[in-house]
Parts: structure tokens; sequence; C-alpha cells
């Protein structure tokens, strides 16, 4: 085998190995997404309602709840009620034995939905999470419970 082939093998393994180093460094806002959904239907934990809460600011972005008794918003006024109403509503994602039935995420630009499909003790819940980017992250703008 020739050194020039040596050598292009050495740099094809090189730049291969470069690319995957940069490609596992790289977090997509679809993977942002995932992670999002991850955290809010994943191991029980009893902290997938906070782990939504994290992604909320209402003094950043208003955040609607909508649920079948209500909707309401929180901004920076009323932010401090925020938390008492995501856990009602979100009371779902908080069951030992949630299982995910159905999961969708859809990126446009600065806006994302996870919309989840959960089997609960209370039979089918839907859920459907809007967020919007905000600089270097995305924060929940709507949450409907159905």
């Amino acid at each position: 085998m020739s050194k020039l082939m040596i050598y292009g093998m050495a740099l094809t393994v090189l730049l291969g190995g470069v690319g995957a180093v940069a490609d596992a460094l790289v977090v997509t806002e679809r993977e942002e997404l995932e992670q999002f959904a991850e955290s809010v239907t994943g191991e029980v934990s009893g902290h997938r309602i906070d782990a939504a809460l994290r992604y909320a600011s209402p003094a950043s972005e208003a955040v609607e709840v909508l649920t079948v008794d209500g909707r309401w918003s929180f901004d920076e006024r009323n932010q401090s009620r925020l938390a008492q109403k995501a856990r009602s509503a979100l009371a779902p994602l908080d069951e030992t034995k949630l299982r995910v039935v159905q999961q969708s995420l859809h990126l446009d630009g600065d806006h994302g939905r996870v919309a989840l499909r959960l089997h609960t003790s209370l039979g089918l819940v839907n859920v459907v999470f809007s967020l919007n980017r905000h600089d270097d992250r995305w924060l929940v703008r709507r949450v409907v419970v159905s």
C-alpha cells in the first residue's frame, strides 16, 4: 500500500471522527423538543410537572393554560399562580402508570409543538405544549389538556 493511500485513509478516519464529535456536541432544535417530551413523560420521578415548569417563564413569554374547566393566562403580573394551575391541569403526568400512546413533534422555525396522547388511570388524555424559541431556549407558550 502506498504512503498516499495510508495518508488518505488516515485523513478520512480523522475527518469522520471530527464530524462525529461535532454532531454529538451540537444539539438541534428538534432534539431539544425531544428532550422536553422525554422530561415530561419519561421515568417516573415525581418531577414531570416540574420539568414542564422549567420551560415556562411568564415574564418572557406569557403562558396560557386551557383545560375542560377553563382558560387561564399567566404573565409577569401573576406568574406566581402558574405553578398551582399547571400542577392541577397536568396532574395526569404525575401518574406512575403513565403510558405514551402517541407523540408528535412539529417544528416551524422558532415555533414548536409537542402533542402527547397518554394512557392514564383516567383513560386517554391529550396534552399539547406549544413552545416558542427565545434566544437559546424553548419556552412554553400554551398548554392544552383534554
